[in-house]
């Protein structure tokens, strides 16, 4: 996922906002995946899903050169 460092210290998605609304989605019981819901899973498997860690860039710098990051 490609996230852009605004002046004000936040992050904007640049790339990837599919996959983390997906996320948020799956965690929310949006929908099931393989017939399962996350509240259906074992303690252990929510653990995992909750601790992944997604690699991340962050994107600074002007306009050409954020966007240069993800090609």
């Amino acid at each position: 996922m490609y996230w852009v460092v605004r002046d004000n210290g936040h992050y904007e998605v640049l790339d990837g906002q599919q996959r983390t609304l997906s996320i948020c989605h799956y965690v929310s019981n949006a929908f099931s995946h393989n017939m399962r819901f996350f509240s259906n899973l074992q303690p252990d498997e929510k653990e995992r899903i909750l601790n992944y860690e997604l690699q991340i860039y962050f994107c600074e710098g002007t306009e050409s050169e954020k966007w240069k990051a993800i090609i």
